[in-house]
């Protein structure tokens, strides 16, 4: 995913620029946001469900792990 948004902002550095505040973004930058919140979502969904069926089976070092990245954030 990150060699895609590094593509993209060698391809189109604009697509990138913050809007100017009497303009709203552009339909090119909601769709590439829209798309990349999908895709995280997405990811995030799919990890919850691993990480529920698989935390149960007695995995202390990962299940600590686990909370020790989700309190850092």
């Amino acid at each position: 995913m990150t060699e895609i948004i590094r593509t993209l902002r060698i391809a189109s550095p604009s697509l990138f620029a913050p809007a100017r505040e009497d303009r709203e973004p552009s339909f090119w930058r909601r769709l590439l946001v829209a798309i990349m919140a999908g895709r995280q979502r997405k990811a995030d969904e799919y990890l919850a469900d691993y990480l529920q069926r698989h935390l149960d089976k007695g995995h202390d070092e990962l299940r600590a792990a686990v909370k020790q990245r989700l309190a850092d954030r």
